[in-house]
């Protein structure tokens, strides 16, 4: 006899039946009539192997994904136009070949911003501070920049 049998359920409220051991609620939940015809070794089905192996493994769900959030309220950027060509002397000539040299994309129709972007990103790269930086390459932009920065109105 197993120390489990001797316990009995008594609950009315849960809708079992008064008076029966957990064997027998367990062997009436799992569709077995008598616990000889489901154990032939004789183990105890309250063991707990082989409940994991009769009982059904719970999983969750997964749950859903969260709903797509609205697009934003900010309007899509817009096409830049492109507009002529400035013209350059030859010594803004130079400086723009520097710059596309350096690894820099500036259209033949550059304006202030994005002259002012290029400008930053190299100085990041050539800054003495910076590892691989030198003075002389840090000063050479600074002139580059100078040159072709007189291109492009500025607005205050």
């Amino acid at each position: 006899m197993s120390r489990l049998e001797g316990k009995r359920h008594f609950s009315e409220e849960n809708g079992m039946r008064t008076g029966t051991s957990f064997n027998e609620i367990l062997q009436e939940k799992m569709g077995q009539s008598s616990p000889t015809e489901s154990i032939s070794t004789g183990a105890d089905p309250a063991h707990l192997s082989y409940l994991l192996g009769q009982i059904g493994v719970f999983r969750f769900k997964k749950p859903a994904p969260p709903a797509m959030k609205k697009a934003s309220s900010r309007p899509a950027p817009r096409a830049r136009v492109q507009g002529p060509a400035h013209l350059l002397s030859e010594c803004q000539k130079a400086a723009m070949e520097w710059f596309l040299f350096s690894g820099e994309t500036l259209l033949p129709d550059f304006n202030a911003v994005e002259l002012k972007q290029s400008f930053r990103r190299l100085a990041l790269r050539l800054h003495p501070d910076v590892i691989g930086g030198s003075s002389e390459a840090f000063l050479q932009l600074k002139g580059h920049h100078q040159a072709l920065k007189a291109l492009v109105p500025t607005s205050l």
